[in-house]
């Protein structure tokens, strides 16, 4: 059967990731792309156009009216998530881009509505599926590096006014909801455990911006894997900097994900083995020049993630994200802010408690 599928939201996520994923899928016969709904009406004929798609909306609420798709992919700002998730859940199974919403509360009501109408609500998550990534996280599962016990992580990157004129990333929680989401979902993949106890320093260290723009914070899993992690607008590169530290106790494991490569010591470290990942990471990087995966990064992975997205929704299988693993993954947003502001250890049961207190407020 052919999944139907409209896309809410013709940005550069859109463009570059999303669309040519669906045009491979399309041609595979597993999708049919039936709208494209933007607010700016130039944009959404423009890239209907471009991506031979047959019609195009302004309004997503009457495209779904009107093509009722059996998925809806929502690639607008993250503030808009959560109304246009809320008003599409009753007609569409949704695919959502990270991070999933704002609020912790946010994710619950959207949970309920998505259980209430027998829906499936997944979030984008397409940096799990780096080769490197693949690797440490099969290295952990079979115990190469004995019992893990801690993962340090940093995502760190430029002011997004370095890539995108739009100031809907300038919210309050700012750096936050930039690229940490996709660092927590690597060591919550990795440590495989739900956090228990967040707590964080930092804030706006600009000072005037009214957003927070460095955090360093701890997160306490159940299964007693501590997470560390950096996130910062403000370090002096020009690049994405994301990079995980795996310690267990057979061992060390570094995975650089933007490089896509993976290191492993175990015992003495020595230049030898320095010398031998060098050798290994200068041919995959030449190899990944030619092939032009290198230019393209994490896009490239989109057509598997939604692939795997979509027959969990035909088949009523595992999805890859599920939005109780958002929830997950929000807990940790969510205590990092309410530590920075509180100054003082978020309580995964505190938090979800406040969540429930507020989406019964909100309706």
């Amino acid at each position: 059967m052919t999944i139907k599928v409209a896309v809410i939201g013709a940005g550069a996520i859109a463009r570059r990731g999303h669309l040519p994923a669906l045009k491979l899928l399309e041609k595979e016969g597993l999708v049919e792309l039936v709208a494209i709904v933007d607010i700016k009406e130039d944009l959404a004929k423009r890239v209907s156009k471009e991506f031979d798609v047959q019609k195009y909306y302004i309004d997503y609420k009457r495209m779904l009216k009107v093509e009722e798709p059996d998925v809806a992919i929502i690639c607008t700002p993250t503030p808009t998530h959560f109304k246009i998730a809320k008003d599409c859940v009753e007609y569409s199974n949704l695919l959502i881009e990270k991070p999933l919403c704002i609020k912790l509360s946010e994710a619950l009501i959207l949970r309920d509505l998505a259980k209430k109408n027998n829906r499936r609500v997944g979030e984008v998550y397409n940096f799990r599926y780096f080769p490197s990534v693949l690797k440490a996280l099969n290295r952990v599962k079979r115990g190469y590096l004995g019992k893990l016990v801690s993962i340090q992580g940093i995502y760190s990157t430029h002011f997004p006014i370095a890539w995108t004129r739009s100031t809907w990333l300038y919210h309050e929680r700012g750096v936050l909801y930039d690229g940490l989401p996709h660092l927590i979902d690597l060591m919550l993949l990795i440590g495989d455990g739900r956090p228990m106890r967040i707590s964080a320093f930092g804030g706006d260290l600009l000072e005037d911006a009214g957003f927070i723009n460095h955090a360093s914070f701890a997160v306490e899993l159940d299964n007693k894997v501590f997470l560390t992690g950096v996130n910062s607008w403000l370090i002096g590169v020009s690049y994405v900097l994301m990079a995980l530290e795996l310690y267990g106790t057979g061992g060390i494991g570094y995975l650089d994900v933007r490089s896509d490569s993976y290191r492993e010591y175990h015992g003495i470290r020595t230049i030898i083995h320095d010398l031998f990942y060098v050798k290994e990471e200068l041919i995959n990087f030449m190899r990944s020049v030619i092939s032009g995966k290198f230019f393209v990064g994490a896009l490239a992975h989109y057509p598997i993630l939604l692939r795997q997205f979509l027959m969990g929704v035909e088949k009523g299988g595992r999805i890859p994200v599920s939005i109780d693993d958002s929830i997950e993954r929000l807990i940790i947003l969510e205590g990092i802010v309410y530590s920075i502001r509180n100054k003082e250890i978020a309580d995964r049961r505190v938090l979800l408690e406040k969540a429930e207190e507020e989406s019964l407020k909100m309706g």
